[in-house]
């Protein structure tokens, strides 16, 4: 478990997965299918997260926005 200040979480209850960023100023960045139970690595943040990242899921359009912090 590496997740650290900046860590944050977004849900995509549609597709029933989700998605966190690592935070602590790395650019660590998973989704987790909870239907099949396992985490996939994604690629790395654009961005170093740390204190005040955020991301969230729009489900309109299917997109994910991330602010570093």
């Amino acid at each position: 478990n590496l997740v650290s200040l900046g860590g944050d979480l977004a849900i995509d209850t549609a597709g029933s997965k989700v998605y966190a960023i690592q935070g602590g100023t790395r650019s660590g960045f998973s989704v987790y299918d909870i239907n099949a139970g396992s985490w996939t690595p994604l690629t790395n943040l654009p961005a170093l997260a740390y204190y005040g990242a955020n991301i969230e899921y729009d489900p309109t359009s299917g997109s994910i926005y991330y602010i570093s912090g």
